[in-house]
């Protein structure tokens, strides 16, 4: 992959975690998925895992181009000249290049509903349908696991709301938010966030470890509940600098879907075979996949 800045691990962290969710798809699904898939995102994808026979796979040198274009937007601070990306712009190019990029999104992308309740007079108000690509959680503490935070962030929670009963209008409500249709929603990624700032300003890193590994159980809003499993982990070795720039490296621990093995994957070393303790739980993006 040919970067200016001569750091693509960024970059191969998140190929490594999307295309190990392609190839547990077509095992389960077959490659007929992918009838459709005609954006220049799509065919990037398809051609690194040599499913369209149709077109000959053309290097990482020659089609690197069609992945920088796709983030090269200031709003993501893209940093190729100087510093290091950050993969999570690589998922907020892609929600935000939606249209152009329809298959892409369309396969990872979930709608969830947000419903409102009084907790005086326990009126629900009308469901708010949305869709998001991935789901923001904070830094789950030391030694806890993943899982939890997960359902935590789909339970009822606090809202500042006023309630529509003109009888009530009570400001003391909660928020349940809920995945649509679990049917649809084959994987779901999540991001931590593990940035904050400190006394004097300056952004850190979280260094929290927990437990990433395990199934989570997710309902829909008709009850319908289905098993997501972890299949890759990307995590950041490295710091801020008083810029607010990142430094260091990314690596992404990926599950083999034939193998039912997880294998540590990086730009500049030979991926090799680690056991399911062995996956970092310095985690950063999750990506998990519904369970067959």
């Amino acid at each position: 992959m040919i970067n200016i800045d001569l750091s693509s691990c960024w970059l191969n962290s998140c190929l490594q975690a999307i295309l190990a969710a392609l190839d547990r798809s077509v095992a389960q699904n077959g490659y007929d998925i992918f009838v459709g898939w005609n954006s220049k995102l799509g065919g990037l994808l398809l051609d690194f895992q040599n499913i369209d026979v149709q077109n000959p796979i053309e290097t990482l040198e020659s089609r690197g181009i069609l992945v920088e274009a796709l983030i090269r937007n200031e709003k993501f601070h893209l940093n190729l000249a100087s510093g290091q990306q950050d993969c999570r712009d690589f998922f907020n190019a892609i929600a935000e290049c939606k249209d152009d990029f329809r298959d892409v999104y369309s396969f990872f992308s979930y709608s969830y509903v947000q419903t409102i309740q009084c907790l005086n007079c326990q009126k629900t108000g009308e469901p708010n349908f949305q869709e998001e690509l991935y789901r923001l959680i904070n830094c789950p503490p030391s030694d806890s696991n993943l899982k939890d935070a997960i359902t935590k962030s789909f339970t009822l929670y606090p809202q500042d709301y006023t309630c529509e009963n003109k009888k009530c209008l009570s400001k003391r409500a909660v928020c349940r938010s809920q995945i649509h249709d679990i049917s649809t929603t084959e994987f779901f990624i999540v991001v931590i966030d593990r940035a904050v700032f400190d006394s004097n300003n300056q952004p850190q890193i979280i260094p929290d470890k927990f437990k990433a590994i395990d199934a989570v159980e997710l309902e829909d809003v008709n009850g319908l509940r289905a098993s997501y499993e972890p299949i890759a982990v990307i995590q950041h070795k490295g710091r801020f600098d008083a810029e607010g720039e990142s430094s260091g490296h990314y690596i992404a621990d990926v599950k083999n879907h034939n193998l039912e093995q997880w294998f540590r994957t990086s730009d500049n070393e030979i991926s090799v075979p680690i056991s399911p303790e062995q996956v970092s739980q310095m985690g950063y993006i999750i990506l998990l996949a519904r369970s067959f």
